[in-house]
């Protein structure tokens, strides 16, 4: 409130009499609804009486209820505007066609011309309001679908804001009802007018009839207010083209930037968006019924400097997820300021893998990239984005470990002169389809497509051996697990006269037993283990060995990997021209 103040002396004032006295109060536009303005009145005489008072005022919406029938052409302080100076336009009509009472008013089009009329409202105050019921009828006659009539407000004269269209097709007589929310809502010198738009036909005579034109306000419920200042750092943006949102409420500021949002109780994220220009979001604004919030914002000008945010990485086997936060800065009050996902300077983010561009993903929201597959290794990721102007410098690095799980619990055995056979389980905790073994010796792949955990390697030469055994999953490999074996000659025993299998030791055995047996001659060889029942347990050979005295250890697991439960189980050993079964005996 604006309130004039002073010493007002009033002479004498005979017994009796009345005083009238007049205060000269004024508002400034922005202020927000139930504000209470205080005015202390002070009353003393010569003769030592006083007297102290207080008014309260508040500020209260501004009805609206512009009504006009048309019967006076042009309508009273109406506006018509033609951009396009041709022949027709706006005109009086004595006629009912939209279905009031004649007379009514009619954009008449004349053929084969073109048309950008506006029939305009005169300067309404709409300050306290945040919706506007519009109800009008109307008719439009057409019949090529080669122009739209529209319904647009503003607050300044200059810029409009569409807040219904309609293209082509003819519309009956009939009344439409509208409610309008269009950020010039509430603004003092809000206005409305109806748009003809586009080229005619030749030979037709095209029409839009309106009548019965009713615009008012709608009662307040109880509300909150956001208001503030909007300042740009640098360039050439317009303060009143900055979109200041709260929930679904957007608003422009005025020339010097000031804004008032109008919402409901609650809590909100504001946010201040001018294309060119950082986006800024405050973060958390808790709006009271007949409130006052103040929140400022600074707009930084857009520039190939602001790069991708806080890049993570999240790995599930040999997949790599890649997350980051939009291009940003901080503001003055530390909050998270960002582009918005309307931003017309940007073009898309630019992965990069070990150095090398990798993707090139859009829009700007899309913070997530998926790369899925990737070898065992060490990655690199770092992520830019690509601006109309450039490219901006790159975010954090971050380093990525891809391990795929290779087999577990590997071991070897020297089961007889020049023979390694080297046993293993399966890989712990992996998701990824499992499909083979490999097995190098020396650096040497000596075998590949391996289903079972074990593999004999014959004709090994003296000396020490590096052997390593590797997972893959499809067209993936796991780094392989390392063992060192040394080859002797102490054991060159001569080739056994029978093949004869000889027996387990210790047994009863726990946890563990070595099956000791015999080949005179290279055989394909099979040793497997069973159950009381009959079932298959454990597959411990089954391959071509050489003649000679042989043994295996059984670590009392079947062929998954799980220890088997105390009892008796059978293992028999089986060649083209020999077969036997023995009986152990495991004890826990």
């Amino acid at each position: 409130f604006n309130v004039n103040s002073g010493l007002l002396s009033l002479g004498d004032i005979p017994s009796g009499s009345s005083l009238i006295m007049t205060i000269d109060i004024s508002l400034v536009e922005n202020a927000p609804l139930q504000h209470e303005g205080i005015i202390n009145l002070d009353f003393y005489t010569s003769t030592n009486y006083t007297q102290q008072c207080s008014l309260g005022l508040f500020v209260s919406q501004i009805p609206v209820s512009l009504n006009e029938d048309f019967s006076v052409f042009p309508p009273l302080a109406w506006n018509i505007v033609s951009t396009s100076g041709n022949t027709g336009g706006w005109s009086f009509s004595n006629s009912n066609i939209a279905g009031g009472t004649a007379p009514e008013i009619v954009a008449l089009l004349f053929p084969l011309e073109y048309y950008d009329d506006y029939l305009i409202t005169p300067v309404i105050n709409t300050l306290g309001s945040t919706t506007l019921e519009l109800m009008f009828k109307h008719s439009l006659l057409i019949n090529l679908r080669n122009f739209d009539v529209s319904i647009e407000t503003t607050s300044d004269g200059l810029h409009w804001n569409e807040v219904w269209t309609h293209i082509g097709t003819t519309i009956p007589p009939q009344t439409e009802s509208l409610l309008i929310e269009s950020p010039d809502v509430g603004s003092a010198s809000f206005q409305l007018a109806f748009r003809v738009c586009g080229n005619t036909q030749q030979y037709m005579l095209d029409g839009w009839i309106i009548d019965d034109f009713s615009l008012n306000s709608i009662e307040i419920e109880p509300h909150g207010y956001i208001a503030g200042n909007v300042s740009l750092t640098s360039g050439n943006g317009d303060l009143r083209d900055v979109e200041i949102t709260a929930g679904n409420v957007t608003k422009n500021p005025d020339e010097n930037g000031n804004y008032v949002l109008t919402v409901n109780q609650g809590i909100y994220d504001v946010t201040a968006f001018l294309p060119g220009y950082i986006a800024s979001t405050v973060n958390g604004i808790n709006v009271q019924n007949w409130q006052t919030i103040g929140v400022d914002f600074v707009l930084d000008e857009l520039t190939t400097y602001y790069c991708p945010q806080n890049l993570s990485a999240q790995i599930s086997s040999n997949d790599i997820t890649l997350s980051w936060d939009i291009p940003g800065s901080e503001n003055l009050r530390n909050n998270r300021r960002n582009i918005s996902r309307n931003e017309r300077d940007f073009v898309s983010y630019k992965i990069y893998r070990n150095g090398e561009l990798i993707a090139q993903p859009s829009p700007i929201d899309n913070t997530e990239y998926f790369d899925p597959n990737l070898n065992s290794g060490t990655y690199s990721y770092y992520v830019t984005a690509l601006y109309s102007d450039g490219e901006s410098v790159p975010s954090n690095t971050i380093e990525v470990e891809i391990t795929l799980a290779p087999p577990s619990n590997v071991s070897f055995q020297i089961t007889a002169p020049m023979m390694v056979l080297l046993l293993w389980n399966p890989p712990e905790e992996t998701n990824r389809n499992f499909s083979h073994y490999r097995v190098y010796r020396d650096s040497d792949l000596i075998a590949d497509n391996i289903l079972q955990t074990y593999y004999f390697d014959n004709y090994v030469s003296m000396g020490l051996h590096v052997y390593g055994i590797s997972a893959v999953y499809g067209n993936y490999e796991s780094d392989p697990v390392i063992l060192m074996v040394n080859m002797t000659d102490a054991e060159n025993n001569l080739i056994p006269s029978i093949t004869v299998l000889k027996g387990n030791s210790p047994n009863p055995f726990n946890p563990d037993t070595k099956i000791n047996f015999s080949l005179n001659q290279e055989a394909f060889t099979s040793i497997e283990i069973y159950n009381l029942k009959g079932e298959k347990v454990r597959n411990l050979v089954n391959g071509i060995l050489p003649a000679a005295n042989h043994s295996i250890l059984w670590n009392g697991k079947d062929d998954r990997g799980r220890s088997v439960s105390s009892g008796i189980y059978f293992y028999r050993m089986k060649t083209a021209d020999y077969s036997a079964v023995k009986k152990m005996i495991m004890l826990k």
